[in-house]
């Protein structure tokens, strides 16, 4: 599918590349640009200075980098596996008395991309009014924190040291997130039912359908009763179609 020029189409529908031959062309771009973006580390790339000294008052210019602009790590390297480690996520999908893993390939650009599209999309509005345009300062890791389960980056920063969850982590082979249906494999995560109620007694799992610890979101999450649930929800799925 990669390889399929309908996917390559869509994935270039509306855009175009152009290669720079001289700082001219790359002003006009400056000044015509509804949303000037970087992802230059750098800030004495030659471009990045440009842009800096070109842009104006009602400039929208969004900047997208592994730790932003400012702060400790501003001007660090970081990647996808950085992103992970740094937020908690690497320490969520881990399997007991193995490595930490990181979220799927490229997921960090991802999110940090749709969190740009939503905050630029909120600045050119706010210009709609105002006149007066933004620099968006936007981190990788903190797009991605705000993502994360609580604990998650709280078993980084109140030095936890490993942590693998609120029920410790999940041995390699048990029925998570993979679970064995009657007609092949399913995904889902128990603790992330909306409708809670509704959802256990689909599978029938009637006795934890009215549990007022478990309905909360929140709540659930962080409740040791999960354990029992995913225990009666293996067998349960078995007798169960997709």
């Amino acid at each position: 599918l990669r390889a399929s020029p309908v996917l390559h189409a869509y994935a270039n529908w509306n855009k175009q590349s152009v290669k720079l031959q001289d700082t001219s062309e790359l002003l006009k771009f400056i000044d015509s640009s509804d949303v000037i973006i970087t992802d230059e580390i750098n800030q004495s790339d030659p471009i990045i200075s440009t842009v800096n000294e070109r842009k104006r008052p009602e400039t929208v210019y969004l900047s997208i980098t592994p730790h932003g602009l400012d702060g400790n790590l501003a001007g660090i390297n970081g990647n996808n596996l950085t992103a992970c480690a740094r937020t908690g996520f690497s320490y969520i999908n881990v399997y007991e008395n193995e490595p930490p893993l990181q979220l799927p390939n490229n997921l960090t650009g991802y999110i940090a991309g749709v969190a740009g599209f939503i905050i630029s999309s909120a600045v050119l509005h706010s210009r709609r009014f105002t006149g007066i345009g933004d620099t968006i300062d936007l981190s990788e890791v903190e797009s991605l924190a705000v993502a994360c389960h609580p604990w998650g980056i709280q078993a980084i920063f109140e030095n936890r040291g490993w942590s693998r969850g609120v029920l410790g982590g999940q041995p390699r082979g048990f029925p998570r997130p993979l679970w064995q249906a009657r007609d092949g494999l399913i995904n889902f995560g128990i603790g992330d039912f909306r409708n809670w109620t509704e959802s256990m007694n689909l599978m029938g799992l009637k006795e934890f359908a009215h549990d007022e610890d478990l309905i909360p979101d929140l709540a659930r999450h962080g409740n040791p009763k999960i354990a029992e649930v995913t225990a009666a929800a293996a067998g349960s799925v078995l007798d169960k179609d997709r």
